[in-house]
């Protein structure tokens, strides 16, 4: 792993097991972030938005994806791009956000399939690709609709999926940031009893 990708692939690092930094290594960047929804960045309110993101001292945002070739997204395009200009003109890094469980529009991929896990690298890619201005992509929800006792192969099509995803990367689009959000499933205690991963 290249240590000067970010403090924005430390926990996906720490979280795979990759992470390995020379101790000579520079520090890594601080990342200070907000996640923001359509309504957010819509034309009323992104003059605002920003406003409060820059006294707020942030320097990171992660904003909902618009659709791509047939994947889920929440976002308008043209109020995407707009908003990744405004905020990079301020010197804020933007990441896409993007819902991996939603990727056909429902809350069922199944990242034990090969076929599942290439086609959310190919929505990384293509994210990245449209909206080159994006710092890098971040991956959300990405676990399963069902909750119940963890399961080896479920976990391990997450990872693979990440990994994948990573060296795609890597390979097509050097420079761009990975992030993901993981939980424990403690969090998600409002699910009822017995919830887990």
């Amino acid at each position: 792993m290249n240590c000067q990708r970010g403090i924005a692939n430390v926990a996906v690092a720490l979280w795979l097991g990759v992470l390995s930094c020379p101790a000579a290594a520079q520090p890594l960047p601080e990342v200070r972030g907000v996640w923001l929804n359509p309504p957010a960045f819509d034309a009323a309110n992104r003059d605002t938005t920003l406003a409060k993101i820059l006294a707020a001292k942030l320097n990171t945002v992660f904003l909902a994806a618009p659709p791509i070739n047939g994947n889920y997204g929440w976002a308008d395009p043209y109020l995407f791009q707009d908003f990744i200009d405004m905020a990079r003109a301020q010197g804020l890094a933007v990441h896409g956000w993007i819902a991996n469980h939603w990727r056909s529009g429902k809350a069922n991929a199944n990242f034990a399939d090969p076929v599942e896990r290439a086609a959310q690298v190919q929505w990384a890619l293509d994210i990245l690709g449209a909206y080159p201005g994006l710092a890098g992509i971040h991956f959300d929800y990405i676990r399963y609709k069902s909750w119940g006792m963890p399961d080896a192969a479920k976990m391990g099509g997450i990872t693979e999926t990440i990994r994948l995803t990573r060296e795609a990367l890597d390979n097509n689009i050097p420079g761009k940031l990975l992030t993901a959000t993981t939980f424990a499933a403690a969090a998600a205690s409002y699910l009822g009893s017995g919830a887990s991963w």
